[in-house]
């Protein structure tokens, strides 16, 4: 009884826009978002006070775009496809390390300029959004504005797949450093979607992030972006690392505070001990997530 009850519930979800809201607003979820928008915009401030924002990635006032060789870009994705079927986990060993060290030396500078020396790896995924059929809907709440709610964090998209039809919008801010207007900005175009209703009307200030083959782009998802993914139904596939300073990863453990940062079991990931003497790759390692298995370790939370 309770499966069907489920079943249909999903099916309207899914139908009805209507039903999709007040679902939503019966769950109280723009309440639990409101709460921790106040709550987080009143620490963040003090937990990234001590980033530089300084280089490319602050000159450009969020992100950064370069690119990654033939070779970087045949090997992720001959991994990818030997790899990822039997084992969804990023594995880096032998046969891909020279692809990573190439990744690593091209964000080393940029990620420490902007973050700061106490910069860390939280984790690396497989990003990857499937050849769809015309008929088939991309719903997902990552299609509307929003930010990620825990501060300065970057992720570092790294495309060995893709026709750039897939892009990342991005709303470029007016400073690095956010003003009371930016924060109410922000708060009342991401709280819409908190109410069930999409929000992903086309701004004029937003920019396309365009994620091709070799394409490797970093962005700062403390500012407002989308993805765009009903845009084309070719495939888009990704190796997808996060950064953070995990000094302020304990505030958003646990709690209404809690928040999408830090190493959690879909970013986790496993190294061979050829990557050791990889400088570029591991001065990023928190030694306290490295977990050893013998002549592989595993990257994860630990705390």
């Amino acid at each position: 009884m309770i499966g069907s009850l489920r079943k249909v519930s999903n099916n309207l979800y899914k139908k009805s826009k209507i039903y999709k809201s007040l679902r939503w607003i019966i769950s109280l979820r723009f309440f639990h978002f409101t709460f921790r928008f106040l709550i987080a915009s009143f620490f963040l401030d003090k937990l990234d006070s001590h980033n530089p924002y300084k280089g490319i990635i602050s000159k450009n006032l969020g992100f950064y775009i370069s690119s990654v060789s033939k070779d970087c870009v045949k090997t992720l994705k001959r991994n990818y496809y030997e790899n990822y079927e039997s084992q969804c986990k990023v594995n880096i060993d032998k046969t891909n390390i020279s692809a990573f060290d190439e990744i690593f030396g091209i964000i080393k500078k940029p990620i420490i300029d902007y973050l700061g020396a106490g910069v860390k790896l939280d984790g690396i995924y497989y990003f990857v959004s499937k050849k769809k059929s015309k008929k088939d809907i991309y719903d997902n709440v990552s299609v509307n504005w929003h930010t990620d709610n825990v501060g300065a964090r970057l992720k570092v998209f790294v495309c060995f797949e893709g026709d750039g039809t897939k892009p990342t919008l991005f709303i470029k801010p007016r400073n690095i450093t956010k003003s009371l207007k930016d924060k109410i900005k922000i708060y009342f175009l991401e709280v819409i979607r908190w109410f069930g209703i999409d929000n992903n009307t086309p701004i004029n200030s937003q920019i396309e992030l365009r994620h091709k083959e070799s394409s490797l782009i970093i962005l700062d998802t403390q500012f407002l972006h989308r993805g765009a993914l009903k845009k084309s139904i070719s495939q888009r596939s990704m190796i997808a690392l996060e950064f953070s300073n995990p000094e302020k990863h304990r505030f958003f453990e646990k709690g209404i505070s809690k928040g999408p940062i830090g190493t959690v079991a879909s970013n986790e990931f496993y190294f061979s001990n050829e990557l050791l003497d990889c400088k570029n790759i591991y001065q990023f390692f928190d030694q306290k997530r490295i977990s050893k298995l013998g002549k592989i370790s595993k990257y994860e939370k630990k705390f």
